[in-house]
């Protein structure tokens, strides 16, 4: 057990630990004159520069990965989503300081269009004063702008139709969402602020550029939203989420720019950024981050949604 000093904060400890648990198993591998090494990994550069001065092998995960790429191709696609800089930072200051940091500007950047869901504890409350309603979200065929939610204890099971996707709210075909149905005024006002936003075609990333908008407008994009009165369906938005049916998605890269695939030519591990278009029409594209755009251009690939 190793003890916390006065001067040391938790994680230093915690980080302090881990080297004494590798020390260890470096001295026991010593004693039985056995083949191999102690390797720690860690993606905390104080940690590193501690470990490596007692002595001890220490690596990134990114450097440990590069280090296995001859004999494992393809290991270290899921860290084509993190940053390198997660080893950055001030030397005095706590990998535990930086993720928090990490997770603010995260917040904030999610936020940035979409509405921030109500937490489950005001949904379930809504949906029992009858102020919300619950259904499953079921997108129109060719369209991953526009949907309906069939709402059964309202009236009976009455359909309420949720078109733009700031009124969908980030909610996918076959989720089981909370809806709240809008005012006349309210429909009025999405309609018009639907012409403005909906030529801003949904991606699941968190930020989309002004690239990606023109990128988006060469594939295609969706009709014109129907004019107030054209349906005597009641129009809502999506509030929450109370069950996601993320699923396996088939569908193809869109083709990179010419300086771009340059770039990414002859099996180049650097990370990038690419847009998967689904052939199920009622999904939004998808950005996806990978260490091997060049072996998947022009590929049928299945992606799976992990977070949005």
């Amino acid at each position: 057990y190793v003890t916390r000093r006065d001067d040391e904060s938790s994680n230093d400890r915690n980080d302090r630990a881990i080297r004494e648990v590798a020390a260890w198993y470096k001295r026991q591998l010593i004693a039985l004159s056995a083949e191999g090494q102690v390797l720690l990994v860690t993606n905390d550069r104080r940690c590193k520069e501690l470990a490596v001065q007692e002595g001890l092998r220490a690596m990134t995960i990114f450097e440990y990965v590069d280090s296995v790429r001859d004999h494992f191709p393809t290991a270290g696609e899921k860290l084509a989503s993190m940053g390198e800089d997660m080893t950055a930072g001030d030397e005095d200051v706590d990998n535990e300081v930086n993720m928090d940091r990490r997770r603010k500007v995260a917040k904030v950047v999610d936020t940035s269009f979409y509405p921030a869901h109500l937490k489950q504890i005001d949904l379930v409350d809504g949906i029992k004063k009858k102020r919300f309603f619950q259904g499953t979200l079921r997108m129109f065929m060719n369209s991953c702008f526009s949907g309906a939610v069939t709402c059964h204890s309202l009236d009976g099971g009455k359909e309420v139709r949720i078109g733009g996707r700031k009124n969908l709210n980030r909610a996918v075909d076959g989720d089981v969402v909370v809806v709240q149905l809008l005012s006349a005024a309210e429909v009025a006002q999405s309609l018009r602020d639907r012409g403005k936003t909906d030529a801003d075609f949904g991606t699941t990333s968190q930020v989309t550029t002004r690239a990606d908008i023109l990128a988006e407008k060469e594939v295609g994009s969706e009709p014109p939203p129907p004019k107030a009165g054209d349906s005597d369906k009641p129009e809502g938005r999506i509030v929450g989420i109370l069950k996601r049916n993320w699923r396996e998605y088939a569908g193809t890269l869109r083709p990179l720019h010419e300086e771009r695939q340059k770039e990414l030519a002859g099996g180049n591990a650097a990370k990038a950024d690419r847009t998967f278009i689904p052939l199920d029409a009622r999904v939004p594209n998808v950005r996806i981050a990978t260490r091997h755009s060049s072996n998947l251009e022009g590929q049928r690939i299945v992606v799976v949604i992990d977070s949005w």
